[in-house]
C-alpha cells in the first residue's frame, strides 16, 4: 500500500467513535486506519493480511473486527 495516497497527519478520533462503549479499542484503531485511506473520498482496498500485520492480530480476528465495524455502521 502506498503511503503517499493516505491522508494522515496524526490520529484524531471522532467523538462518537471515541465515546462508543460498543467498540473495542482495537476496532477503533481499525476504523482509523481505514479512514486514513478513505478521507480523500476514494475507496480503500487492502487485505486482511495487511490489517493483521498492522494490528498484530490473526486474519481470523481481522474478520471479526470488520464484522464488528459493519454492525456499528
Amino acid at each position: 500500500m502506498e503511503n503517499s495516497k493516505r491522508i494522515f497527519t496524526g490520529v484524531w478520533i471522532p467523538k462518537n467513535i471515541y465515546l462508543s462503549t460498543e467498540a473495542k479499542w482495537i476496532t477503533k484503531v481499525l476504523f482509523l486506519e481505514i479512514h486514513s485511506f478513505t478521507a480523500n473520498g476514494k475507496p480503500c482496498f487492502f487485505s486482511n493480511n495487511y490489517i493483521s500485520n498492522f494490528l498484530g492480530v490473526s486474519d481470523r480476528q481481522v474478520s471479526r473486527l470488520i464484522s464488528d465495524l459493519k454492525k456499528l455502521g
